[in-house]
């Protein structure tokens, strides 16, 4: 393993784009001694940005490495660079905790979140060495399992996957790792261990399914997998201490569920239904686990995460508890969900508190009649409404989100709905600014609408540009649209069967990845490889008859058939059914003793906690001065940015209770000033920073503090208290840096470049211009194998890469590979020699 970090970090990481994806070691982040113990790889088919900040994988990372006898570790989809690198070097995909080689795992668990990511899954089988097809593989091969919101119908990959968990995967994830662990320390066979995850409730293993042809598909027969449902939320132990990356992901913040399940019924959401019945955690409990999370992550903001925040029973009494516990101490919250028909003047006003960026809702239907056939009980007054009031209180745009190719496309003008409630709301609301996000429908497993047909991807296209031309010249409304040809391959995928298989592994060796991503996207090799294999993809989005077989037959949602069939038939004859929670529509899910609709104690109230954050609030005006602090940046965080090491340092101030000083404004943030940056890749000895602070803090205590928060790559090693008028930059705006590199060859020919490339062209937005190194470069000396060198450092002068490069010969991503260190940063005063620090 050690060869391996070796090469990947001398040899690889230099060269590709945000090296952090692959470096692992961030906060909270668990490493274990895989002696004895049976080792988990988590996998998320994306890239890291993309990947890390995904709840699910949250959990069970958590969960797992709770118990002693696993070792538990993530790995995400290398991006194009990376993956190229690694095949350049025969090198294998790896866990970020210790860069073990994926192959060398008992069990991979991959999360499919949509069906465009099956391409990804093959690359980093491919990338491992691992066969694909789960028949062809051997006892020493790792256990490929499956989960996520995709695993309703996993059908297209089903002949890769060893194991699928159906439904909450928290105690089935650690069920399925016994199963493996017990099984190979006893010596089974595979097959024999393969019968005996087939015998864990919620677990579907595909290769002991026959499958046969009815209507044109491949049906898996054999027992229908019931879904797995955890009962009580509370009685998850949802893990606080989450991992913080050293990068900005999608989602940059502390996440808190809050329930599980919808009630309402929209009739053509697949996780409304999926995930029944609603359970709810209690208030209480809420703000605990978001206390411990900012405690153990340092973030700024948390998000509370459920299919509808607004939803949640007791939001009336969870909204101010969270505003006095959080909103003093800068941190806020968000509720990326709300409905419409929830959405009042107090919940307004709260949530303004919190954010003033623009709402988004989910409209769904562009007219009345549309919207009762998706059950989607929202109306246009009611949106008028929610939109006049959240003008009043300040907001100056909506956001909103439509589908189109809802069932009654054929008859109804959707475009021309969508346009006149655009125009109402323009009328009755002016002054808003309103963006209006299209995209098409498809029809999804386990709902009442799978077995309609899909507007086909021309005719959708059609009707985007068609509500595009309506809107051109209003510049108060903006139009966007989802790919319609990406939609017609996640509906191929959707409802798709074991045939699409082979597409999926001949798109793959045709270079397919990312397709959920426009840049990657190629209609035309998936059309390419449909048609060289004789697959009609008409045949998956047509319409089907109510009630026939489906490819998706082995998983048991829960929802009885014939309820589905009643939907669709109250869909067709414009009904609304209520939310289950006001009257149960008996659809099967729930055993009303330990499967059952689960609501928040109403009389649970949370308690406010003085000691939180005891040091920190944003309305303290006193000024105490600041501390000024020196530290090293050295090991994998030599490839943060500036910005990340800015952001990491806020984080350890909150974990470490320092009483840090806030801007002023609507949006505060921390006052700390960072000196000259760095470029990524290079380290350094001698770092200087400096925070305002509005209550005094013993500069002892303040690194004692974070040192105990910070990792060990980024360590204080002095503090100070200084006047707030003392800047770094302005009392060191011109610096003397001292820094070492190894000698790529030899002394020689370090002392021959200094001489021969004196000067250099520097692009700069005023233009070109000539800069003589003989004014920048103060001495070259050599210390065994180390080349050390002092330069000026000044506005619109040399910056170290651009030294290293004359003294080398190398751009800046060769030049990591001499592992370039900052000694010493100084300024001359009076003739001597001034630390940065002391200044």
């Amino acid at each position: 393993m050690g060869d391996l970090r070796t090469e990947l970090f001398e040899e690889i990481l230099p060269f590709v784009d945000k090296p952090l994806r692959y470096t692992g070691g961030e906060i909270n982040s668990t490493v274990k001694d895989w002696n004895g113990r049976t080792s988990v790889a988590l996998i998320y088919p994306d890239t890291y940005e993309v990947g890390a900040p995904n709840i699910g994988l949250r959990i069970l990372y958590h969960l797992l490495n709770q118990k002693d006898e696993y070792v538990c570790e993530r790995a995400y989809s290398p991006w194009t660079d990376m993956d190229a690198a690694l095949r350049a070097k025969g090198m294998p995909l790896f866990s970020l905790e210790t860069h073990t080689p994926l192959n060398c795992f008992d069990i991979l668990g991959f999360s499919f979140q949509y069906e465009l990511l099956y391409t990804n899954f093959l690359n980093i089988l491919d990338l491992c060495g691992i066969k694909f097809r789960s028949r062809e593989r051997t006892d020493g091969d790792p256990y490929i399992f499956a989960g996520g919101p995709a695993s309703v119908n996993l059908e297209p990959v089903a002949d890769f996957l060893d194991a699928v968990c159906i439904g909450d995967g928290e105690t089935r994830i650690v069920e399925m790792s016994r199963v493996v662990r017990e099984g190979k320390l006893a010596g089974k066979p595979r097959e024999a261990i393969l019968r005996d995850l087939a015998e864990i409730p919620g677990v579907y293993v595909p290769m002991f399914y026959d499958v046969r042809k009815s209507d044109g598909f491949l049906i898996a027969d054999g027992p229908r997998v019931r879904r797995y449902i955890e009962p009580d939320l509370n009685k998850i132990d949802f893990p606080v201490c989450q991992i913080v990356p050293y990068l900005k992901t999608v989602q940059d913040r502390a996440v808190v569920e809050i329930m599980r399940g919808c009630g309402r019924g929209c009739r053509f959401c697949q996780a409304g239904f999926f995930y029944r019945p609603v359970r709810e955690r209690d208030l209480s409990n809420i703000v605990n686990i978001a206390k411990e999370s900012i405690l153990c992550t340092g973030h700024n903001e948390f998000s509370l995460i459920s299919l509808s925040v607004s939803d949640y029973s007791n939001i009336a009494k969870l909204l101010p508890a969270l505003e006095k516990q959080f909103t003093p101490k800068g941190i806020s919250f968000s509720l990326p969900s709300m409905r419409i028909d929830s959405f009042n003047v107090d919940l307004a006003r709260s949530v303004k508190t919190i954010r003033s960026s623009g709402l988004t809702f989910a409209v769904e239907g562009g007219t009345q009649a549309l919207r009762d056939r998706i059950n989607k009980n929202v109306t246009e007054e009611e949106l008028v409404r929610v939109t006049a009031i959240a003008r009043e209180l300040g907001w100056r745009s909506v956001k909103l989100y439509f589908m189109i190719g809802l069932p009654g496309w054929k008859e109804i003008d959707e475009i021309q709905g969508i346009a006149a409630l655009i125009q109402r709301l323009m009328s009755e609301v002016p002054k808003t600014a309103i963006t209006v996000s299209v995209a098409v429908f498809v029809p999804k497993p386990h709902t009442p609408f799978q077995w309609e047909e899909q507007m086909p991807a021309d005719r959708a296209k059609e009707e985007f540009h068609r509500l595009i031309g309506m809107f051109r010249r209003n510049g108060r409304v903006n139009i966007r649209y989802n790919n319609p040809y990406v939609s017609r391959i996640e509906g191929v995928f959707s409802r798709g069967d074991r045939a699409l298989s082979g597409a999926v592994e001949a798109a793959f060796g045709k270079g397919a990845r990312f397709d959920g991503w426009s840049e990657f996207f190629s209609h035309d090799l998936w059309t390419e490889v449909f048609h060289g294999m004789g697959i009609d993809e008409d045949v998956y989005l047509r319409q089907r008859e109510p009630g026939s077989e489906v490819p998706w037959a082995p998983v048991d949602s829960g929802i009885d058939d014939s309820y589905q069939m009643n939907e669709l038939k109250l869909s067709a004859d414009g009904g609304t059914t209520p939310d289950c929670r006001d009257k149960c529509g008996v659809c099967g899910t729930c055993d009303f003793e330990t499967v059952k609709t689960d609501d928040a104690e109403i009389q649970d109230d949370a308690v406010f906690d003085e000691s939180f954050l005891s040091n920190i609030d944003v309305f303290r005006t006193e000024n105490a001065g600041c501390i000024r602090f020196l530290y090293r940046k050295q090991g994998i965080l030599r490839f943060m940015s500036q910005i990340d090491l800015e952001q990491t340092l806020c984080r350890a101030f909150v974990r470490a209770n320092i009483p840090v000083k806030f801007t002023e404004g609507f949006n505060k943030h921390i006052r700390l000033e960072m000196g000259w940056a760095l470029p990524i890749g290079f380290g350094s000895e001698y770092e200087v920073s400096q925070i305002e602070v509005n209550q005094a803090i013993d500069p002892d205590e303040f690194t004692a503090r974070m040192n105990s928060v910070l990792p060990d790559d980024l360590r204080i090693s002095a503090s100070k208290h200084v006047e707030k008028q003392n800047r770094i930059n302005r009392a060191a705006h011109e610096q003397m840096i001292e820094f070492r590199f190894r000698i790529p060859s030899s002394r020689a020919e370090v002392s021959g470049l200094y001489e021969k490339n004196r000067e250099f062209k520097k692009v700069t937005p005023k233009g070109e211009k000539i800069i003589d190194l003989k004014d920048f470069i103060l001495s070259l000396n050599f210390e065994e194998d180390e080349a050390v060198a002092v330069y000026r450092q000044a506005d619109g002068g040399a910056r170290i890469q651009d030294i290293i490069e004359a003294l080398t010969g190398m751009d800046t991503r060769q030049a990591v590979r001499l592992n370039p260190q900052v000694d010493y940063r100084y300024v001359v005063r009076e003739g001597n020699r001034v630390g940065v620090f002391d200044v």
